[in-house]
């Protein structure tokens, strides 16, 4: 029942107003040594080297729902990730969008899982909303960027229908209207919250959470 009333109300208020934004927030910044393993760990995420992400992960990194039915650590979850799922790419986009500390010794990242109001599936039909990413991100009327740019989106949440193979995916800029934007500027809220702790030894991954669906 509070399900279907926060989605009521999200549907209300996108009919209202449909432009809602999610502004980028990253309180990192105000830890020099929390931003420096970061982008250590980004780096390490970019080559796909799991000792690098174990040299910065806690012995017994905490899996949430989303990995409820898989039998193994963090370690295994990097050799082994999910079917469909790249948790490489996943892991490098939570940790590229900023993030909240919860207290002065624990950081969680992804601003757009963490500041979400809704249900992250929630849609409409096959469509669902994400979040764009980025400022002035261009909309194209054919998925391809060899013409003039219809809209711009900054930091809006949209529906968001097919994704092409190729990048491409559908949204609706506008109520009612339909374009094309690339897929890596936009981000699903139910994505992947990396939580890093500050120890004895700096800051390394504690846990990761997720939507379980």
């Amino acid at each position: 029942m509070i399900a279907m009333l926060r989605f009521a109300l999200l549907s209300l208020f996108f009919a209202l107003e449909p432009q809602l934004k999610i502004l980028p927030v990253d309180e990192a910044v105000r830890d020099p040594a929390l931003v420096a393993t970061r982008t250590k760990l980004l780096a390490a995420l970019q080559k796909h080297d799991a000792s690098a992400v174990l040299a910065l992960s806690e012995s017994d990194v905490k899996l949430g729902a989303a990995w409820k039915e898989f039998n193994g650590t963090f370690q295994d979850l990097l050799n082994e990730p999910k079917a469909g799922f790249d948790v490489w790419a996943e892991l490098r986009q939570s940790l590229s969008l900023g993030g909240k500390f919860r207290s002065a010794d624990t950081f969680e990242s992804n601003y757009v899982a963490l500041l979400f109001e809704g249900q992250p599936g929630s849609g409409v039909g096959s469509w669902v909303y994400e979040v764009v990413t980025g400022d002035n991100v261009a909309v194209y009327a054919r998925p391809s960027s060899k013409q003039k740019a219809i809209w711009q989106l900054s930091y809006d949440v949209v529906l968001v229908g097919l994704v092409e193979p190729n990048g491409w995916a559908s949204v609706e800029y506008r109520k009612g209207h339909i374009g094309y934007v690339k897929a890596d500027q936009l981000a699903h809220p139910g994505g992947i919250v990396v939580t890093l702790q500050r120890g004895t030894q700096g800051w390394k991954i504690k846990a990761l959470e997720a939507d379980a669906e």
